[in-house]
């Protein structure tokens, strides 16, 4: 593959790769990041506001929620956000946003989570 070539968004990519439906390995994924997040936040991560950019369906993002105050989740491809799991306790919210052109005010997120992204929008 040439790098210098101009890429597209992966629409669809939910749909038609079984893998990010798989909740076992979503579960295992979430319980690395959750690791890498406890040892490495200096501060107390229940009070803070997270963002996780690229969540598909959001399985991923639903088992890392009781980590945060708040945790968003934003992916380009509506298909996979209609999966998005709830949670009664208002602590997860999901929304279709651009990787590229996050609609979001600095300061405003603590943490940001961008797993298995870059190879999906059109320039890294």
């Amino acid at each position: 593959m040439n790098d210098s070539l101009p890429r597209g968004y992966q629409k669809g990519f939910f749909e038609g790769h079984e893998g990010v439906r798989d909740l076992e390995g979503r579960q295992r994924k979430a319980r690395k990041i959750a690791r890498a997040l406890r040892e490495h936040a200096d501060f107390a991560l229940e009070q803070a506001v997270g963002l996780d950019v690229g969540c598909s369906s959001g399985l991923i993002t639903a088992e890392l929620a009781p980590l945060f105050r708040l945790l968003l989740g934003g992916d380009y491809d509506l298909p996979a956000l209609r999966h998005a799991p709830k949670l009664e306790d208002g602590s997860l919210a999901f929304a279709q946003v651009d990787a590229m052109r996050l609609p979001i005010d600095d300061g405003v997120i603590d943490v940001v989570i961008c797993a298995q992204v870059y190879e999906h929008v059109p320039d890294d």
